[in-house]
C-alpha cells in the first residue's frame, strides 16, 4: 500500500509499505478522505516530530474517514462496508499521524482495540467521506467553543478564519450565540466564516478594536474606551492577536487561546491585572470526538462548505503545498 512519509525538512514522499495486519480486536479501514492540517505542515517543515528520538520517516495524516474492509473476531457492532471515522489520538502512545506507526494519509489504517462509539464512529451513508473527515478539526473547534463558555447573550470575536476558526464560529452559532465576529487577513476566508454563520467579518488590516466597539458597544477601563466584547478567541497563534486582546478587552472579558504560538509571547501583566481578565486555553478534544461525529451526521450540509479544495491522493505533495498557501480559501482534503 501507499503511505505519506516525512523523511526530513521539506521532504515528503509517497512510499510503498506493507499493509497493516488486523488483530482480533482491530478494524482495518480503507481511507477515503483525509484532511490536511497545519500540524502536518509543521511536521513537514521541521522534518518530523519536535522531540528527541522521534520516528523517522514520520507517517502523516490525522483527519481520517473511510470504509471498514476487515473486522477482528472480537469486535462488536462493526461490519464490513461501514463508513467510519476514528479518533487518531485515542492511543496516546501510538497516535495516528502524530508520531505513531501509522498515518491516515495512507491507503489503509488499522484501528487498534476498536470499539464502536468509543474510538470508532459510524457515519451515515449520505455523509460524504470528505465531510466525515472534518470530524477531527471540528472536534478541536468544539472543545474551544466549550472552553469559551459562551451563552446566547455573549458577544464573541474569533481571530482566524481557517478551518478551526470557522468551525468555532459554526458551533457558537448552532448554540444560539447572538453575535459572532470573524477577523482574518483574507477576504475569501471571511466569506467562509460568513457561510458558517459569522454575523460580521473584519479584515485584520483594519481597526479591529474600533470595528468591535461599533458592533458590540464601548466599555471603559480607567476612562479609556475599549470594546464591550465578552469573549476573544485566538485561533491564529499570532502575537499581534494577543496584543489586540490586551488593548481592546473590557473588564472581566474572557480570552481563549486555541491557535498554536510557536514562540513565547510577551504581554503586559499590569493590564491583565487591572482588567481582571479570564485568560484560558484549549487543546485538542479530550471528550468531544464522538459528539462531533454525531453532530456531523445531523448537520453535515452546514459544514460541507468548509472544504475548498479536494486533491487526489496521488498528488498529496501538492495538497500539502496548497494547504500552506496564503491563497487557500478553506480546508484542503485529500481524496482516495
Amino acid at each position: 500500500m501507499r503511505v505519506t512519509n516525512v523523511h526530513g525538512p521539506g521532504d515528503v514522499r509517497l512510499d510503498e509499505a506493507p499493509e497493516p495486519t488486523c488483530g482480533p480486536a482491530d478494524v482495518l479501514v480503507a481511507i477515503k478522505a483525509c484532511g490536511v492540517c497545519g500540524t502536518d505542515l509543521m511536521y513537514l517543515q521541521i522534518g518530523g516530530m519536535p522531540m528527541p528520538g522521534a520516528r523517522c520517516p514520520l507517517p502523516l495524516g490525522h483527519e481520517p474517514a473511510g470504509e471498514v474492509v476487515e473486522v477482528g473476531r472480537d469486535v462488536v457492532g462493526v461490519t464490513k462496508g461501514m463508513r467510519v471515522t476514528f479518533n487518531p489520538t485515542f492511543d496516546e502512545a501510538d497516535a495516528t499521524g502524530s508520531g505513531g506507526s501509522q498515518g491516515a494519509l495512507s491507503d489503509l489504517v488499522a484501528v487498534r482495540d476498536a470499539r464502536l462509539g468509543v474510538n470508532l464512529f459510524e457515519m451515515r451513508r449520505e455523509v460524504p467521506f470528505d465531510v466525515a473527515a472534518l470530524t477531527e478539526p471540528l472536534s478541536v473547534a468544539m472543545h474551544a467553543a466549550n472552553r469559551a463558555e459562551a451563552t446566547p447573550d455573549s458577544r464573541v470575536v474569533v481571530f482566524g478564519a481557517g478551518p478551526v476558526g470557522v468551525g468555532i464560529v459554526g458551533w457558537l452559532k448552532l448554540r444560539g450565540v447572538r453575535d459572532v465576529v470573524s477577523v482574518d487577513l483574507s477576504p475569501v476566508r471571511l466569506e467562509q466564516a460568513a457561510i458558517l454563520g459569522a454575523d460580521a467579518g473584519v479584515l485584520g488590516t483594519e481597526d479591529v478594536i474600533g470595528a468591535l466597539r461599533e458592533r458590540h458597544g464601548t466599555a471603559h477601563v480607567l476612562g479609556a474606551p475599549v470594546a464591550a466584547t465578552d469573549i476573544w478567541i485566538d485561533a491564529v497563534g499570532a502575537p499581534q492577536v494577543i496584543d489586540t486582546i490586551m488593548r481592546g478587552a473590557r473588564m472581566h472579558a474572557t480570552a481563549l487561546v486555541v491557535g498554536v504560538h510557536k514562540k513565547p509571547v510577551q504581554f503586559d501583566l499590569v493590564t491583565f491585572l487591572m482588567k481582571e481578565l479570564r485568560f484560558t486555553s484549549s487543546m485538542a478534544y479530550p471528550t468531544e470526538f464522538g459528539d462531533v461525529a454525531a453532530a456531523i451526521n445531523e448537520h453535515w450540509r452546514r459544514f460541507e462548505p468548509m472544504i475548498s479544495d479536494r486533491v487526489p491522493f496521488t498528488d498529496v505533495a501538492h495538497a500539502l503545498g496548497l494547504a500552506g498557501s496564503s491563497d487557500v480559501r478553506g480546508k484542503v482534503t485529500v481524496t482516495f
